[in-house]
C-alpha cells in the first residue's frame, strides 16, 4: 500500500517543532514518510525526491522550513502533486521571515501555507486532501473535528466561496476550466452545506481585509480543503497574514493570487484525474518556456535594449 503523505523537513533540528504534525497523522491513522531534505545542502536530492513522489502515488507533500524557508517552495517546483508549507518559528523575527518566505509564492507554483508553527494544520489538511477517496479516513476526520452529517463523495469540482470577487473569480474559473476540470461553481460563504451536497473535492474561499476569518470559518464546518485567497487593494497592515491564518485549518496562497488558488485546488483534484494531472504538466511546461524565451531574447538583444523594451 502506497504511503499517501510525505513529510520534509530541511534540518532534523525542525522534527521536534512539528510533532505535533506526526501525532495527529497517527491519530487519524495516516500513514507517511518522514524525510530530512534541505532545499540549500542538499538541492538534487531535494528535487529529485519531490520528482518521484508522483509515481510513487503520494496525495500531498508537508513541508516544513525557517527563516529563508525555500524547503516548501522548491518542492512545489518540482512536483504536481499539492505541497502544503509550516513556517517554523524563527527566535528573530517569531516566524514572519519563514511564512513570508513560503506563502507568497509566484504565479504558477503554489504552496499552501499554514499559520507560524501550526504543524497540526498541516496534517489536518494532509489528511483531509487524501481522504477524498477514503471513505474511512474521511469518516475518522468528522469525528475528531465535530463535523455531522454525510457529505456527498467526492467528484470533479471546485467550490468558489467568499464575496462577489468578480475579476479574481474569473481568472480562477477560466484557469480551472483550461485545466480541464469537469466542473466549478460559485456560493455563498455561508452555504457550507450545499457545497457538500455538491460533492467538492476544494474550496477556494476569497478574503480581504474586512473578512479574512472567512476561510477559517468555512473550514470549521466541513473537512473538503480550504484554500484561502487572500485578496487586497493595496499595501497591507503587517498582521494581515497572520490575522488570516489564525484560526484553520486552511491552505493560504499569496495575497493577490487567484490564479495559484485555482492551481492548487486542481492539484487536489489532479490526485484522482489523469487528465487534469496532465493538463497541469502541460501548464507547468508552459511556464518554463516562458522563462526560456525571455532569457534567449534578454541574450540575443542585450541587457540595455531589453530593459528599453520592458520600458515601454
Amino acid at each position: 500500500m502506497s504511503l499517501p503523505v510525505e513529510v520534509r523537513v530541511g534540518s532534523d533540528s525542525d522534527l521536534p517543532k512539528i510533532e505535533r504534525a506526526f501525532a495527529a497523522l497517527e491519530a487519524l491513522g495516516v500513514r507517511f514518510d518522514a524525510r530530512v531534505l534541505s532545499a540549500h545542502r542538499t538541492p538534487q536530492r531535494m528535487a529529485a525526491r519531490a520528482r518521484e513522489l508522483e509515481g510513487l502515488m503520494y496525495k500531498v507533500v508537508i513541508a516544513a522550513a525557517g527563516g529563508a524557508a525555500h524547503l516548501p517552495g522548491m518542492t512545489a517546483s518540482e512536483t504536481l502533486i499539492p505541497v502544503l508549507g509550516i513556517p517554523v518559528e524563527t527566535s528573530q523575527l517569531k516566524g514572519m521571515d519563514s511564512l513570508l518566505s513560503i506563502i507568497q509564492m509566484p504565479e504558477g507554483v503554489p504552496v499552501g501555507t499554514v499559520g507560524v508553527a501550526q504543524a497540526e494544520h498541516a496534517a489536518l489538511l494532509a489528511a483531509q486532501i487524501a481522504a477524498l477517496d477514503d471513505p474511512a479516513l474521511r469518516a475518522r476526520i468528522r469525528a475528531r473535528r465535530g463535523l455531522g452529517g454525510s457529505p456527498a463523495p467526492a467528484r470533479e469540482f471546485v467550490a468558489l466561496a467568499g464575496p462577489k470577487a468578480e475579476k479574481p473569480c474569473r481568472e480562477a474559473m477560466d484557469l480551472l476550466t483550461e485545466l480541464g476540470v469537469k466542473d466549478a461553481a460559485v456560493f455563498e460563504a455561508g452555504a457550507v452545506a450545499d457545497i457538500e451536497k455538491a460533492g467538492a473535492r476544494a474550496i477556494i474561499a476569497w478574503a480581504e481585509v474586512d473578512s479574512l476569518s472567512r476561510p477559517a470559518e468555512i473550514a470549521a464546518r466541513t473537512d473538503i480543503p480550504v484554500i484561502a485567497a487572500p485578496l487586497a487593494t493595496g499595501p497591507v497592515s503587517s498582521d494581515f497574514l497572520p490575522r488570516l491564518l489564525e484560526k484553520g485549518p486552511v491552505a493560504a496562497m499569496g495575497i493577490n493570487r487567484p490564479k495559484n488558488a485555482a492551481l492548487f485546488a486542481a492539484m487536489i483534484v489532479g490526485n484522482a484525474s489523469p487528465a487534469v494531472r496532465d493538463h497541469l504538466r502541460a501548464h507547468r511546461e508552459r511556464l518554463s518556456e516562458e522563462v526560456e524565451k525571455k532569457d534567449g531574447k534578454l541574450r540575443e538583444r542585450g541587457l540595455r535594449a531589453y530593459l528599453d523594451d520592458l520600458k515601454k
